[in-house]
């Protein structure tokens, strides 16, 4: 059975009559090959189903990426009436996160009131790490958006810590403090204090035992019927869009298409294990591509990574708006 077949077959689409496609997954594997690291990537055109990979089943830690499954969990608890976008929630000190951060406290003492609905544009947009484990809490944590995905038939997803469990697991702190004591500066210097060798030890364990991961294609399903609407309401669907296309990084898949093109696209970044982007980029003739590139290298190179994710868009959007297929 054939790659394009079985990509076909996946996403429920008639069998493609062009035979130019293994050219474009030559070209691709190729500009994947040609990096210092592990490429895991999908282009699927939305509208036909057709579509190519290379290393496309394999799985990979998200990092980042991960922050869109959990808000289509949070959205179906809305859809569902259980929370609503003016719902307050007040961060505690120790409930802001290193990393990525826009948030910060708006009250004295260190707290922050915000609502649900800023924390979820914030996770999205800005990809706010304290603004994820916020979001993933009212989910119902990890284990249940997990389970939300499963039972949308999305079983190629896993969603299995917070933020600072990442961190935690990431950098060998298996006896951190308790959680009120956990501010960002304590994250930060035990981090900074933790030895070389055991960092070293923990790395290895955190790529043996892949978690918070997916491979490519998995991603582009979730993505695939996200545009469809057929995860969340309409309005839902609308919202997290809007969050998808504001995003602050303009490199990597937004790079590879021209400029002025629509790109609803999520980032995801961690060290040498993770230089992501996952999304939808819009065609000249007002149709879709799907694309989803997942790297981690041996050695972080953030700037080849960005280049290779932005030549493999650039060769699926140059394939499909040039008339094929």
């Amino acid at each position: 059975m054939s790659l394009v077949y079985l990509l076909v077959a996946a996403f429920a689409a008639p069998a493609p009559a062009d035979t130019t496609l293994p050219s474009l997954q030559a070209r691709i594997a190729a500009i994947a090959a040609a990096l210092d690291g592990e490429v895991g990537a999908a282009a699927i055109h939305l509208e036909s189903g057709v579509g190519v990979t290379t290393r496309g089943d394999e799985p990979f830690f998200l990092a980042s990426v991960y922050k869109i499954p959990i808000a289509v969990a949070l959205l179906r608890r809305l859809d569902a009436g259980s929370v609503a976008l003016g719902d307050t929630v007040r961060l505690e000190p120790w409930d802001f996160r290193v990393g990525r951060a826009t948030l910060s406290p708006n009250a004295p003492g260190g707290r922050g009131a915000f609502t649900v609905g800023e924390l979820l544009r914030a996770m999205i947009a800005d990809s706010d790490n304290s603004a994820s484990d916020a979001v993933l809490a009212r989910a119902g944590g990890p284990s249940a958006v997990t389970d939300t995905l499963r039972a949308l038939g999305l079983g190629g997803i896993g969603i299995d810590r917070t933020e600072l469990g990442t961190v935690l697991e990431f950098y060998g702190i298996d006896d951190p403090p308790p959680d009120h004591e956990l501010r960002p500066g304590r994250v930060a210097a035990l981090v900074q204090a933790s030895r070389p060798a055991d960092r070293r030890a923990a790395l290895a364990r955190f790529a043996a035992e892949p978690r918070d991961a997916a491979s490519a294609l998995a991603v582009a399903e979730l993505l695939d019927r996200l545009w469809r609407g057929e995860l969340l309401s309409a309005r839902s669907t609308g919202l997290l869009l809007r969050h998808l296309e504001d995003g602050w990084i303009d490199t990597r898949l937004a790079a590879g298409v021209p400029p002025g093109t629509r790109v609803w696209h999520k980032t995801g970044s961690y060290a040498a294990a993770a230089t992501h982007d996952a999304g939808i980029v819009e065609l000249p003739d007002g149709t879709h591509l799907v694309v989803v590139v997942l790297v981690r290298q041996p050695r972080r190179d953030t700037d080849a990574a960005d280049r290779t994710i932005a030549a493999i868009t650039r060769a699926a959007w140059e394939f499909w708006a040039g008339g094929a297929p």
